[in-house]
């Protein structure tokens, strides 16, 4: 088939996954230029930049292509997923205006043939099936974990799963965010306050924006380096329970901070575990009534809990084990 000059293809890349490239490479054989057009409708479930951020990273480079957005509502241009010929002929007058030089319109769905006919353009359909990349964008959405590998690398930051381990001192935060680490082939975030502060009687206020800072820092690093999933050991709302705590003062919650505390789940780990003093920690009662500020601080975050309890070490292994298993919905596949 011979090739012509300009290709077109549209959609919402949400997220922008390898079925997403599979077609993008399947219309640069068509042509000798592309054009990905964006479209963000208000309210979706995905930002437009974030969507924008990861095709530039992707093709911003290409010489072939060229990346254009499209900001719509959907009283204008119909949203459905539902090819028609009614939505199509008018999303045909709008992609006249945009992208006038279009020869040939590119896609998954059978709306690429009714535009086409209405713009009196070629159009290529691909993969219609999906059988040649089996995976769908609500299928991502849906179960991040389970299908990462389709996301493009752009994307995998933004979908990595982040499960925080929260608690008062001596209730295996440590060991448990490794020891899951290792069971899932991924990387932890370990605990960043006792590489400022050695002791917990020793620390000072303002120790505890140098900790917020470092913390914040450690599981931005990390998160390019995780595989679908990241076990983070305390967050910047442990930070604020011990200014509560220790203080009796709030700790000023940074933009950047709650940024990087935006997680997915929490396993909060109750002081019921047996006490190890390991030279570092408050006293058995401090530790108590440190777990209550704890608490009520995570409890301020609005992330969804699973509480870690017992006196058996190796039963709260496994509690977590299943908690984690369920979340990331591997236990029945």
């Amino acid at each position: 088939m011979e090739r012509c000059q300009n290709a077109l293809v549209l959609g919402k890349f949400m997220p922008l996954h390898t079925g997403h490239q599979a077609l993008i490479d399947f219309a640069l054989e068509q042509a000798a230029h592309l054009t990905i057009l964006l479209c963000v409708e208000a309210n979706e479930p995905i930002a437009g930049d974030d969507r924008e951020r990861w095709l530039k990273s992707t093709y911003d480079k290409h010489p072939r292509i060229t990346l254009q957005r499209l900001n719509y509502q959907d009283e204008d241009l119909p949203a459905t997923s539902v090819s028609s010929r009614a939505a199509s002929a008018l999303w045909t007058r709008r992609l006249r205006q945009l992208v006038p030089a279009t020869d040939v319109i590119v896609g998954s769905e059978d709306y690429v043939q009714y535009v086409a006919e209405a713009w009196g353009i070629g159009y290529r359909k691909f993969d219609l099936g999906r059988t040649t990349v089996p995976v769908s964008a609500t299928l991502i959405r849906a179960q991040p974990y389970r299908y990462r590998r389709f996301l493009v690398p752009a994307a995998r930051p933004d979908f990595v799963q982040r499960i925080v381990l929260h608690g008062t001192e001596s209730t295996g935060k440590s060991t448990l965010a490794r020891h899951l680490a290792e069971q899932y082939q991924t990387i932890f975030v370990p605990e960043t306050a006792r590489e400022i502060v050695a002791h917990t009687d020793t620390v000072q206020y303002e120790d505890l924006f140098r900790i917020a800072d470092r913390q914040a820092e450690a599981i931005r690093a990390a998160l390019p380096l995780a595989d679908g999933v990241l076990f983070i050991d305390t967050d910047v709302y442990t930070t604020l329970a011990y200014a509560r705590y220790l203080f009796g003062r709030e700790l000023p919650l940074r933009p950047e901070w709650r940024a990087t505390a935006r997680h997915h789940l929490c396993l909060f780990t109750q002081p019921d575990a047996p006490y190890v003093q390991d030279g570092t920690r408050l006293r058995p009662p401090e530790r108590a009534a440190l777990a209550e500020a704890h608490w009520l601080a995570r409890q301020e975050s609005g992330l969804p809990m699973a509480v870690i309890s017992g006196n058996n070490w190796p039963e709260r292994t496994k509690m977590a084990e299943r908690v984690v298993a369920e979340f990331l919905s591997l236990e029945n596949g």
